[in-house]
C-alpha cells in the first residue's frame, strides 16, 4: 500500500466523520438518523487501510492527515457526549414530571425503548 493510498483512506474516513459532525450539530431527528451509517463507513475505511500504516510510518502527508482525522474524531466524540448529557438531563426532568421521585429523592426513571445503542 502506498502513502498516497493511506492518505486517501485517512481523508475518506475524516470526510465521513466530519459529515457526521455536521449532522450532530444540526441535531434534528432526521439528521441524527444518518450519523451511525457515516460513522460505520469511517470505521470501515480505517479498517481497510490500517494494515498499510506501518509501511508509511514517518510520511509527513500521512501523519498530517492522521492528525486531521484524530481531530475530527475527537470533535465527534465531544458532540456525542454533549448529546448524551443533554438527553440524560431531559430524561431526569421528564422522570420527575411524570413519575415523581424515588424513595431516595431522585427523579423516577423514564423507561422507554432506546433509539441508539453504542457499544465499545
Amino acid at each position: 500500500m502506498t502513502a498516497a493510498n493511506v492518505v486517501e483512506g485517512l481523508a475518506a474516513a475524516r470526510f465521513q466523520v466530519e459529515r457526521a459532525c455536521g449532522l450532530l450539530v444540526a441535531a434534528s431527528p432526521e439528521s441524527l438518523d444518518g450519523c451511525p451509517a457515516l460513522l460505520e463507513r469511517a470505521c470501515s475505511a480505517i479498517a481497510e487501510f490500517r494494515p498499510g500504516l506501518r509501511e508509511v510510518q514517518g510520511d509527513p502527508d500521512a501523519l498530517a492527515e492522521a492528525y486531521r482525522l484524530q481531530f475530527a474524531i475527537r470533535h465527534a466524540a465531544r458532540l456525542l457526549e454533549s448529546a448524551w448529557q443533554y438527553h440524560a438531563k431531559w430524561n431526569r426532568i421528564l422522570g420527575a414530571m411524570t413519575g415523581g421521585y424515588t424513595r431516595r429523592g431522585d427523579p423516577a426513571p423514564v423507561i422507554r425503548p432506546a433509539r441508539v445503542c453504542l457499544t465499545g
